[in-house]
């Protein structure tokens, strides 16, 4: 039986099984502000979470199919890819990153769990592809600059908070949505319109 030891980059991230997973991030080595994790790592189970972490731009690979809850809390991303083949966004991904403006979701997310943007107050434009099928409750709580939403057609439910004090200025409810949750809409001064189908 071969023994692999971890490997240990430049900046302090850590990978294991055959550079397949990412371990973990040690915050005092980790203070660039550009990074990109290799082609072949296949689980983000560290985190860029950290006091002044400066991470600006983070560039995924493709082979990424899973990623662990708070990856980049308070991280100062300006904008955020992630690949194809990903199915599903982890809590509180982005919490709180003041400056990401823009998200780019592949094709394939199914689901994005409590709080994934959370408090992105710079946060513009985020696309929800088709086959998405559930969005948690805070996803897009206090993101004061998102104005316009397409809900995905497979969604059912509009979970608690989902807006809460955003900035959307207009939302078509779709004749699948089912329930809104408590306080959806909440605190949201822009928005001019709202027709709750019959089928809530």
């Amino acid at each position: 039986m071969i023994y692999e030891e971890l490997y240990t980059d430049e900046w302090g991230v850590t990978y294991s099984n055959y550079g397949r997973v990412l371990m973990e991030v040690n915050p005092q080595l980790f203070t660039c502000e550009e990074y990109s994790i290799p082609e072949g790592v296949e689980v983000l189970e560290g985190d860029f979470f950290f006091k002044n972490a400066k991470l600006r731009k983070i560039t995924l690979p493709g082979t990424l199919r899973k990623m662990e809850a708070n990856a980049f809390i308070h991280c100062p991303l300006e904008n955020l890819e992630l690949p194809e083949g990903l199915t599903e966004i982890p809590e509180f991904m982005c919490e709180c990153c003041r400056t990401l403006k823009k998200v780019v979701l592949p094709s394939t997310i199914k689901k994005i769990l409590t709080g994934a943007f959370n408090g992105c107050r710079s946060l513009e434009e985020v696309n929800l592809p088709e086959g998405i099928e559930f969005i948690d409750e805070s996803t897009f709580r206090l993101c004061e600059s998102l104005k316009h939403v397409k809900l995905p057609p497979k969604l059912e439910i509009i979970r608690a908070e989902l807006f809460y004090g955003s900035g959307i200025e207009s939302i078509e409810i779709h004749q699948n949505i089912k329930e809104i949750g408590y306080w959806a809409f909440w605190g949201c001064k822009q928005l001019k319109r709202l027709v709750i189908p019959e089928s809530v």
